[in-house]
């Protein structure tokens, strides 16, 4: 009796354990594209995108009911940007130029509890060259990862993080 009651509570850890844990598949993404999908907290999925130097890219995550985190790595496995600026029922956008041809990565991983769920809209747009406009864009993404990082290095003064 004891030998099945530890039993059935490895069996329902276990289930727990792989439901926190990240999924391995990779899908490819392209040029103009929207994938939709649910996911769980804890959960990544990962998509490869492939691009040439100096071409244009933006991602924009519709968060339904999860919040999530967009994780971008260049061909070299070095990560680029994490952005999580935004929470669930709001979108986050990642732009950038591609500095050097290959197959950048992009990961869309569930924040929370593994008890969470929720659905995500990822749209893809990609274009031959950034505009002054796309460039603009990217700096202000980038400016707003900043002034979050120095609003959490509680040391910094108000108008340091402004």
């Amino acid at each position: 009796m004891l030998l099945t009651r530890y039993f059935l509570l490895l069996l329902s850890l276990s289930g727990v354990i792989a439901q926190a844990q990240v999924t391995l598949e990779l899908r490819t993404l392209v040029a103009v594209q929207s994938v939709e999908r649910e996911i769980a907290g804890g959960e990544s999925y990962t998509y490869q995108i492939t691009l040439q130097a100096r071409q244009f890219v933006r991602f924009r995550l519709d968060q339904r009911a999860i919040d999530a985190t967009l994780v971008l790595t260049a061909p070299d496995d070095k990560q680029l940007v994490e952005m999580n600026l935004t929470g669930a029922g709001r979108e986050e956008s990642l732009s950038m130029e591609a500095t050097t041809p290959g197959n950048y990565r992009l990961t869309v991983r569930g924040g929370g509890e593994a008890s969470l769920r929720g659905s995500y809209r990822l749209e893809v747009r990609v274009k031959e060259a950034a505009t002054p406009e796309d460039k603009k864009r990217i700096t202000a993404e980038a400016l707003m990862i900043e002034s979050i990082e120095l609003a959490r290095q509680q040391a910094r003064t108000a108008p340091q993080v402004i």
